[in-house]
């Protein structure tokens, strides 16, 4: 493996793994794609359904559901430029059994320059998030721009994917984000035909304005290991998890941790060039 490899691997390894906030720090478009020519070259699609548990896992926090949709609009082989919604909704049991209480939405715009290794991104960044069934009139969302790199490749039959991003704040509403900085690190070690084992950590770390609170930055992060099936349609990961999530209440400073019991569904799309 080459020095720069060596690099990349040992930054994001060496990150603080205290648990991966969703929001800051979370899902966000696919760092490399294989090469193509043309329009809507590729669209993906992924259903991920978690159950929350440990101690801050109280009535708020039952369950994590998201819903992600990840197009490259156009490729023209050395570059493609994607769309990325993802949708996440929080459901607990504070009102009733069944208690959909958040809703998270991040969008993505990103234009990627492949590299003789890699991806290099830039990308517009918006989060905003809203409180379901309750009484609120406080707006909270925030843009961002930045730049990110990811990078594939295989360690004897152990497939890595391994990214990192630099986000900082243009606008917002109702939050102290300054900058964020994250980067995670996947591993995959392939089985008998259409089974593998799966392992990823990820970190983020949040600059917080001090002209606008008094609190200092934020870390949060995950660690996953699980078990990935393909079917040919879809790819299904039954997982487990620990997660540190940055203000896991909207206008909150709360940093919740738990554990995290799930299943992923991620249906890849690709038009051949």
């Amino acid at each position: 493996m080459s020095g720069g490899r060596w690099i990349i691997t040992c930054v994001l390894l060496s990150m603080p793994l205290s648990g991966s906030a969703q929001t800051l720090g979370g899902p966000g478009p696919v760092p490399t794609a294989p090469r193509s020519h043309g329009f809507l070259t590729a669209f993906r699609t992924n259903v991920d359904v978690t159950h929350l548990g440990g101690a801050d896992a109280d009535e708020r926090f039952n369950w994590d559901a998201d819903l992600s949709v990840d197009i490259d609009v156009v490729d023209a082989g050395f570059f493609r430029g994607s769309l990325f919604v993802d949708i996440e909704t929080i459901v607990g049991s504070q009102i009733r059994n069944v208690d959909p209480n958040q809703n998270n939405y991040t969008a993505d715009m990103s234009a990627f320059l492949r590299l003789p290794h890699g991806e290099l991104m830039t990308t517009f960044h918006h989060v905003s998030r809203h409180l379901s069934d309750r009484a609120t009139e406080t707006s909270i969302s925030w843009n961002m721009v930045g730049v990110g790199y990811g990078h594939r490749f295989s360690l004897g039959r152990v497939d890595l994917d391994a990214n990192g991003r630099a986000l900082w704040t243009i606008e917002r509403a109702g939050v102290d984000y300054d900058a964020q900085f994250d980067g995670q690190v996947r591993l995959t070690l392939p089985l008998k035909e259409r089974y593998a084992l799966t392992t990823s950590a990820g970190a983020v770390a949040v600059q917080i304005d001090p002209l606008e609170s008094g609190r200092d930055s934020r870390t949060g992060g995950h660690v996953e290991g699980g078990l990935r099936i393909s079917t040919g349609v879809t790819t299904v990961d039954l997982f487990v998890a620990l997660e540190q999530r940055i203000d896991a209440i909207p206008g909150s400073e709360d940093l919740a941790r738990w554990t995290k019991l799930g299943i992923r569904l991620t249906a890849p799309i690709s038009r051949r060039p």
